[in-house]
């Protein structure tokens, strides 16, 4: 059915599952609900086609003209429509899962209600797109111009958004989760606090690759904070600065690697408090459960766990006494001076944490 002549008639219901129309002419064609699975429509005239409610799954419409198309409803999951021309394309409430669309012109669209979970739009054009609400999970965005869109709400799960352009865009509600930002461009966008930006990106493999994640990362910090958008700012400086210690490993850069290790699990780059708080229970619950123990009745003033609390936050109320004979006391006494030194720095760490968190 190579070069088919369709133009103004009728495939309404129909059912033609793998059929090949390349090149074809269907133009103004009323394709409503019909079963095109599988089929190819590569290079094929479909201006002013009716879609809509129509299963497009896996077809290929490579180099297809779909201008002035009707597709709303449509189901085009795992669809190729690299290098088609969708010009004035009504695209709302359809199944764009799997799609490969490579440099499509989505511009100045509205696209709400669509499905682009898993979806290869890189080089796609969505600049003034409606995008409210939409869920690009696992998409492929690389290159793609997402400036002055509204994607208030729309969530980026594992999303690669390398060299991506958010440029004014609408970002309040908007939730980022585990993406790659390497190039991201994220100037003049509106944030609230709604917008949320977690999740490590793994992806890079060398030096170069994690300074440019760890630059994208501080971009979009800098965005969140002059919004005194403070949760999610820290957030994306522990990222940064995570991003900055897989770097220093990759760089064979070891005391700087360990340094930022360290500073990690200790207090979470300066900006978790909760690490801190973490360690400081570990100590006391660990110490408190030595002194239970090897004491016995009269052993600690107050019972162990004042005794242990007293130890932390000062230092030891009295040396230890009366202790149960199978336990060398040398072990009890190097207890007591770890907790007494580390309790000291922990508090010190609490500071430094609490000081940090609204100068980085």
């Amino acid at each position: 059915m190579r070069s088919t002549d369709l133009r103004f008639g009728s495939l309404l219901d129909a059912v033609v599952k793998g059929v090949d129309l390349t090149g074809g002419d269907l133009r103004d064609t009323d394709m409503m609900s019909c079963d095109l699975e599988a089929s190819v429509l590569i290079d094929t005239n479909l201006r002013a086609t009716n879609f809509t409610d129509s299963s497009l799954r896996k077809a290929n419409l490579t180099g297809s003209d779909l201008e002035g198309a009707e597709l709303s409803n449509t189901d085009l999951a795992h669809a190729t429509l690299d290098g088609v021309n969708l010009s004035r394309t009504q695209i709302r409430r359809s199944n764009l899962q799997n799609i490969s669309a490579f440099g499509a012109d989505f511009s100045q669209k509205d696209l709400t209600g669509n499905d682009f979970t898993s979806a290869d739009i890189r080089n796609a054009d969505l600049n003034g797109s409606e995008l409210e609400d939409i869920d690009f999970k696992d998409a492929n965005l690389y290159n793609a111009d997402l400036s002055s869109a509204n994607l208030q709400r729309a969530k980026f799960h594992r999303a690669e958004l390398v060299d991506a352009d958010f440029t004014g865009s609408d970002l309040r509600g908007t939730t980022f989760s585990s993406v790659d930002i390497r190039g991201i461009r994220f100037d003049g966008v509106d944030l609230s606090g709604d917008t949320k930006f977690y999740g490590f990106c793994s992806e890079p493999t060398n030096a170069q690759e994690w300074n440019v994640l760890a630059e994208g990362y501080e971009a979009v910090r800098k965005a969140f904070r002059q919004k005194a958008l403070d949760d999610t700012h820290r957030e994306l400086y522990y990222l940064q600065r995570k991003a900055r210690t897989k770097e220093a490993s990759k760089n064979g850069q070891w005391i700087k690697y360990l340094g930022n290790l360290t500073s990690q699990g200790l207090t979470g780059y300066g900006v978790r408090v909760s690490y801190v708080l973490i360690w400081t229970v570990l100590l006391l619950a660990s110490s408190t459960a030595w002194y239970s123990l090897v004491g016995t009745t009269g052993s600690w003033t107050g019972g162990s766990l004042f005794y242990s609390v007293s130890t932390l936050v000062t230092s030891a109320p009295h040396p230890p006494k009366n202790l149960v004979p199978w336990v060398p006391r040398e072990f009890t006494d190097i207890v007591v001076l770890t907790e007494t030194y580390v309790g000291t720095l922990l508090i010190v760490l609490l500071g430094y944490v609490l000081g940090n968190r609204d100068t980085i």
